[in-house]
């Protein structure tokens, strides 16, 4: 799963939300559990950026690691993505046309 990318946190990916941000941010490209680490039990975002921000940008800054920090990531639990449209979390022809004819 993308950091920015892909939509693992809410319903929009961090690219689209955090454009600004993602303009900044030197962890393009990278997944999920590259963009930090475990120290202990706890996980430790690793943000870096192309430079230092502007005050405007540091508030968006604020509320992008507050907005990060309610994932709930554990280490047992492989990075996968799912299918959000049914229960199993896998994806189907039948399941697909149900959401749509909803």
């Amino acid at each position: 799963m993308r950091f920015w990318e892909d939509v693992w946190i809410g319903n929009k990916n961090l690219k689209t939300l955090y454009r600004r941000l993602f303009s900044l941010s030197l962890n393009q490209g990278l997944k999920v559990n590259e963009v930090g680490e475990w120290v202990d039990a706890a996980w430790r975002w690793q943000l870096r950026w192309r430079r230092d921000r502007f005050e405007c940008e540091s508030l968006l800054e604020a509320n992008f690691i507050q907005h990060i920090s309610r994932a709930s990531l554990t280490r047992e639990h492989e990075d996968v993505k799912t299918w959000g449209c049914n229960e199993k979390g896998s994806f189907s022809v039948s399941s697909t046309y149900e959401f749509l004819s909803k």
